[in-house]
């Protein structure tokens, strides 16, 4: 959401970053795969159309669904070494807020 961001939709595609979704997606051998390497091997810029194929392949290979999957398995191994590291519990507050901050921001 461009007034969460304060950046385009679609501005990481256009620029063809690997964000984890699209990495997670590309590392397959699927159909999915192969038509997001056919959008990201495009010349030029891609169009609105090139965006949008694209964010519908990752949405339905699961790449964001399975970013968050990631993400929340290391927060929890995260959350649990900051538990065992022996800080004060402000400390090790602090540090979760901001793991969780982090790992569930919607940005």
């Amino acid at each position: 959401d461009p007034s969460v961001t304060g950046k385009a939709a679609g501005n990481d595609l256009r620029e063809r970053k690997k964000s984890m979704p699209v990495a997670i997606v590309l590392s397959g051998h699927d159909e999915a795969a192969e038509q997001l390497r056919a959008v990201f091997g495009l010349e030029g810029d891609l169009t609105d159309a090139d965006v949008d194929r694209a964010t519908t392949v990752i949405e339905a290979a699961g790449g964001r669904d399975r970013t968050v999957a990631e993400a929340r398995l290391h927060l929890d191994a995260a959350l649990d070494s900051v538990a065992d590291v022996g800080l004060v519990d402000t400390a090790v507050g602090e540090l979760a807020d901001l793991a969780r901050f982090v790992a569930e921001r919607d940005f």
